[in-house]
């Protein structure tokens, strides 16, 4: 059950995420990072159509020579003066065609840059250049308590009223964000439709306890819902819903701790408890991303620029059989329904995840998750709001929904709400975490809903007319991975497994549910791919392969490589999971549609895998004393180039690492072992094994090795 659990504890706050956006491909074809071969270019690349190659021969013949590639989309020009990291750094913030080193290439980037979406003037390092990756909770409180019988209760029995104002932190010192622990991280970065949130510590505490304290799993981002802010054009303020837990193993003095207490004492069903799932809803997010001069205006100096957002969630009990990055239930879907309308277009609902627990004959509880779901409309704000608190949001005035079971043979009304400011405005949805939780005590409809499918209709209000239109309906069957991102080695056996949560390899395994129960006779279902572009390619114009079809059911093991033997960087791929017509006649979309909508969204069914690749050292395998510059051109280049706040303190160069003590200090950090903590390094998870047994190597002459 996971979030449905309970009882469940909501909280809210603000959030912050470093995120940093060198490695974002956002000019394309502007390019200096390639993301399937986990390397930086320099000098930076600028790849060609047909039509640019021959106006750029016609107007300049030689003086800007083009590079061929192995295709025709991988056609580029080097722009030359950019050609060491130093002088890198000062033009990815600098507004292109400021730079005094590049400026005979300002009419290249005129031919190049999108008409729509011109480079110049902007830098090519985006809004974010100097992001360190680091998440942090601020002000996170506990608001209200939902009990087993769906109430939500913001004042508790004495004993337990200490729950109501604690606080929820992910810094290893409470009370300093300076410590935060936590990180995201994106899969695959050009892309940007997963992430993982890996975390060393999580706490709720209040003045004169702790409540919790351990160490999470990573979390899971679930479905990104793009249009959640329906007036927001471009849209900007999008949420995600980040899903993980903390096993009872990874507690602190488990047997003292009030969480385990609480969730042991209102465990009515004697399920194993496992521990504490968490889920929390990033929304209404600011991106300072509007300011061309932000560099500038600061004289070029490294600067932190965090988007800024709202956090909405809960703490549940986690039960054995429950997913770690996700509820188990059922799913509701817009695709192929209804949109909302709206006065200047139309929009859809994001998906929705239902659970319906019978505890008895006449006794149920239907439980609605809308925290990722609710549409909000921004109710004021200042021209290009950049940081929380230029714009302040409430839910969208959508009116009464109506929840329907239904049949091949009839319908049946369950129970009717209102989704609007005045019924469930922007406090409930804090107060509640986005859950609704509904008693059904009629017999009937408690069989009917047990056995048949589940729909959201919205009673559609104009001219003073109703009109009844179903938005969001339930899936067939509901498809979901814990293993949503995943990480391999160029060479490795897929039937080993991969690395998803720590070092420890685990197969990409399926839930499979039907009507809120598990599928035990396997089912076909369809297995797309869609492969991460090269650097060369246009990011998100991705097709689907022919599917490969698999009998499974609930539990199965999925197979994902398209060679039997062994891996390569073309299985870095989104694998998206189908059943049969959910598209009609199985007509698989492309990635994204002309809008920009990923078709992954749809359902949220799909896992990431990212293959690093084996580089080749061979050459430096008889040295015995291998210099630092091996090491940076191999390895820290990209991190120098793409996320260079990890030489901020310590510069990558000679005189700073070639000795013992940072030799130590690298192999401690890039020690596998401690793959999903905070302190690993790079904190992209972009380092492969055969970069680190090249740093061990490196690290032998100084009497380093992991045992020391």
């Amino acid at each position: 059950m996971s979030r449905f659990s309970f009882p469940r504890l909501n909280f809210s706050g603000n959030i912050n995420i470093d995120v940093p956006t060198g490695n974002n491909s956002r000019y394309y074809p502007l390019s200096y990072y390639d993301p399937v071969n986990a390397k930086s270019f320099l000098p930076p690349r600028i790849y060609l159509s047909a039509a640019q190659m021959e106006e750029i021969t016609e107007k300049y013949g030689p003086h800007f020579p083009i590079i061929k590639g192995e295709n025709e989309q991988s056609h580029y020009i080097e722009i030359q003066p950019i050609d060491n990291a130093t002088i890198f750094k000062q033009w990815a913030v600098t507004p292109l065609g400021e730079f005094d080193a590049d400026k005979n290439y300002v009419p290249i980037y005129e031919i190049t840059q999108p008409p729509d979406d011109p480079w110049l003037g902007n830098p090519p390092g985006y809004w974010n250049y100097w992001g360190s990756m680091s998440v942090t909770m601020l002000d996170v409180k506990v608001n209200s308590v939902t009990s087993e019988d769906g109430l939500v209760l913001t004042k508790l029995p004495d004993r337990l009223q200490y729950l109501i104002g604690s606080t929820l932190s992910l810094n290893s010192v409470v009370d300093n964000d300076k410590t935060a622990t936590a990180c995201l991280v994106e899969t695959d970065s050009n892309l940007s439709i997963y992430a993982g949130i890996f975390n060393s510590k999580m706490t709720l505490y209040n003045e004169d306890k702790i409540i919790f304290s351990g160490k999470p799993q990573k979390a899971s981002a679930q479905i990104y819902n793009t249009w959640r802010v329906l007036n927001w054009t471009p849209p900007m303020a999008s949420s995600a819903t980040f899903c993980g837990v903390i096993p009872i193993e990874d507690l602190e003095d488990t047997e003292n701790s009030p969480i385990i207490t609480l969730f042991s004492q209102y465990n009515k069903l004697n399920q194993k408890l496992k521990g504490v799932f968490f889920a929390y809803n990033v929304l209404e997010v600011f991106e300072n991303r509007f300011n061309p001069n932000l560099y500038k205006d600061n004289n070029y100096q490294p600067i932190s620029n965090a988007a800024q957002a709202s956090v909405i969630g809960s703490l549940s009990p986690w039960y054995e059989g429950d997913m770690k990055s996700s509820s188990i239930g059922r799913q509701l879907v817009s695709f192929g329904q209804n949109p909302i309308t709206l006065e200047k277009g139309k929009q859809y609902l994001a998906p929705a995840q239902v659970h319906f627990q019978k505890i008895s004959e006449s006794k149920a509880i239907l439980s609605l998750d809308l925290l990722n779901t609710v549409p909000e409309t921004v109710t004021k704000f200042v021209p290009k709001p950049c940081f929380r608190g230029d714009a302040a949001f409430e839910t969208y005035q959508l009116g009464e929904l109506i929840i329907n079971a239904f049949s091949q043979e009839k319908e049946m009304d369950v129970l009717s709400f209102r989704l609007d400011q005045a019924n469930y405005g922007r406090k409930q949805l804090c107060l509640t975490s986005g859950m609704m939780d509904f008693v059904i005590t009629d017999k009937t409809q408690i069989d009917f809903i047990d056995n048949n499918y589940l729909q959201l209709v919205w009673v559609a209000e104009a001219d003073g007319k109703k009109e009844r239109k179903v938005v969001l309906k339930e899936t067939p069957y509901m498809l979901m991975s814990d293993q949503k991102g995943m990480y391999a080695q160029q060479g490795d056996n897929p039937t080993d497994g991969f690395m998803s949560y720590s070092r420890n390899l685990e197969p990409c395994t399926i839930r499979i549910y039907s009507k809120g129960k598990p599928v035990i006779t396997p089912i076909p279902v369809y297995v797309l791919e869609y492969q991460v572009p090269d650097t060369g390619e246009q990011p998100n114009l991705l097709f689907a392969s022919t599917p490969m079809i698999q009998y499974l059911k609930d539990g199965d093991t999925v197979n994902l490589a398209t060679q039997p033997d062994k891996l390569t960087l073309t299985n870095n791929m989104v694998y998206y999971f189908c059943t049969e017509d959910f598209y009609p006649a199985n007509a698989f979309p492309n990635f994204s549609d002309p809008q920009g909508n990923y078709a992954v969204m749809d359902t949220g069914s799909f896992v990431c895998l990212r293959v690093l690749p084996k580089q080749d050292y061979t050459a430096h395998q008889n040295e015995q004393n291998i210099p630092f510059e091996v090491l940076y051109k191999e390895i820290f280049s990209l991190y120098d180039v793409v996320y260079p706040i990890m030489g901020l303190i310590v510069p990558f160069d000679a005189e700073n690492w070639q000795n013992g003590t940072m030799a130590g200090m690298t192999v401690q950090r890039t020690d596998v072992n401690i793959w999903e903590r905070i302190e690993y390094m790079g904190r992209s998870r972009e380092l492969s094994e055969a970069q680190r047994q090249l740093i061990l190597k490196w690290a032998a002459q100084f009497n380093v090795s992991p045992s020391s």
